[in-house]
């Protein structure tokens, strides 16, 4: 009985501790990257733009085409740092924690270069 009684105390314990953890703040962001390609466009059927996602440590991408072998740059407006990026196509995620600030992002496909800006 004894026993049982230290148990219960201590999941209560143990249950008011996690209830007092703060909840952590989301990240979250969006862009649009427009083609910046200069020059004759190629002759593919390439989207106009790429829309940009980032949450919770998962940037991605959308298109209203199929892209692949998509070569993506992160770079920190801040400090000029840069990630660079090779995903298989369009549908891939990126696993990357970005602080809280203003990032440029390219993606280079079949000679097209997207650009644009992702606030965090």
């Amino acid at each position: 009985m004894k026993r049982l009684l230290i148990i219960l105390v201590m999941m209560g314990y143990l249950q008011n501790l996690v209830i007092a953890e703060e909840p952590q703040e989301t990240l979250t962001g969006n862009s649009t990257l427009n083609n910046t390609t200069n020059g004759t466009r190629p002759r593919t059927l390439l989207p106009e733009s790429i829309e940009c996602y980032y949450s919770c440590g998962l940037l991605s991408f959308s298109a209203d085409s199929e892209m692949s072998n998509i070569v993506v740059s992160v770079t920190n407006n801040d400090n000029c740092s840069t990630l660079l990026y090779n995903i298989a196509d369009i549908d891939c995620v990126i696993c990357v924690n970005l602080e809280p600030g203003c990032y440029t992002i390219c993606c280079e496909c079949e000679g097209s270069l997207y650009e644009g800006v992702l606030l965090i």
